[in-house]
């Protein structure tokens, strides 16, 4: 078997060239999609001999560059791994192992903070009293109140993003990422596909991936991240948990995003 580990890029800093590195290191063929990017480390990923570098000249987000990059690829495995993410611990033949012994249809890795914390790789999929604590930031001001920490989750029904594997066959099946999808919930979304088709999910634990976190959601400007939260919510309500979630999203999002103009105000006021 061989790993295509897709990578994209947008205005990323050194912390792309250790996730390429690290890919390299892995034993894996690596494909890097730059989704138009004007800032950072882009212009030097053209002279790279070690990469496949696909430059998508408008930015239509991370499940249609993704899919781009996987398309690009011939390996028996789809390995996506986040720009700011880079595998620490164990090679393309541990994950090859992986899927043969757990039969597993998606498969992620072990993630820890730059600190060394352990931080979950994945969660159980969220019921509609969680997608609205989601929109109206429970955790987030819960998390300013008191010191949260992440929960393991000891077999998770998703996985996260920023380290994420399937065998191209079930990712052709599964049609890859949803492209509505622009930059959140698309993972969550994948292990409900992976679940509503019998699939399974497991964590290979010869690997480890540490993951710096949010470094391109952060580079949005505050109001479209809010925005994207909102449209990603209703999406993924809307399609797994039916159209009385969704309506549900819907009244919500104007306190959603009114909490969000909120802490807009807070940060403004706690850097002057």
């Amino acid at each position: 078997m061989t790993v295509d580990v897709v990578i994209v890029n947008w205005n990323g800093g050194p912390e792309v060239l250790d996730a390429i590195a690290s890919a390299v290191r892995f034993g894996a063929s690596v494909i890097v999609v730059d989704n138009a990017s004007t800032t950072g480390v882009s212009a030097d990923l053209g002279s790279r001999t070690d990469i496949r570098l696909i430059r998508n000249p408008v930015n239509g987000g991370f499940a249609v560059a993704c899919n781009l990059g996987a398309a690009a690829g011939s390996g028996d495995i789809v390995f996506l791994l986040n720009p700011d993410a880079e595998i620490v611990k164990g090679s393309a033949a541990d994950l090859e192992r992986a899927f043969a012994t757990t039969g597993a249809t998606l498969i992620g890795a072990p993630m820890e903070q730059p600190s060394g914390q352990r931080v979950a790789t994945g969660r159980e999929l969220p019921r509609i009293s969680q997608l609205l604590a989601d929109l109206l930031r429970v955790n987030a001001i819960w998390g300013r109140i008191c010191v949260r920490t992440d929960p393991l989750v000891a077999k998770p029904a998703w996985i996260i993003g920023a380290a994420l594997a399937l065998r191209r066959a079930d990712w052709d099946r599964l049609g890859g990422l949803d492209e509505r999808f622009f930059l959140w919930y698309e993972d969550v979304d994948l292990g409900a596909r992976v679940a509503e088709s019998g699939g399974s999910v497991a964590v290979a634990d010869a690997l480890r991936v540490r993951h710096i976190g949010a470094s391109t959601w952060t580079r949005l400007p505050r109001r479209r991240r809010q925005w994207l939260r909102v449209r990603a919510v209703r999406l993924y309500a809307g399609k797994h948990l039916g159209r009385t979630a969704e309506l549900s999203t819907i009244v919500v999002a104007p306190f959603a995003l009114a909490i969000g103009v909120g802490l807009d105000i807070v940060h403004w006021l706690a850097r002057r």
